[in-house]
């Protein structure tokens, strides 16, 4: 089974359908296994997908 990394700026409503998938199993039932993690300003989204670890990532813009 194949990994796939996501990663979120933080807990939010907005993220329940992506929680859902994950949590729903849907996923693995495509052959994926899903890591979920949030990020911090130690670990940022930005870090992880320059690096290669994060394929996938949600952030909101912020003003």
């Amino acid at each position: 089974m194949a990994t796939i990394n996501i990663m979120a700026l933080r807990h939010s409503a907005f993220y329940a359908p992506l929680l859902v998938t994950i949590n729903g199993d849907y996923l693995q039932k495509q052959g994926l296994e899903p890591v979920y993690r949030i990020a911090s300003p130690d670990n940022t989204i930005e870090q992880n997908r320059a690096a290669g670890p994060v394929r996938t990532g949600r952030q909101f813009c912020r003003s």
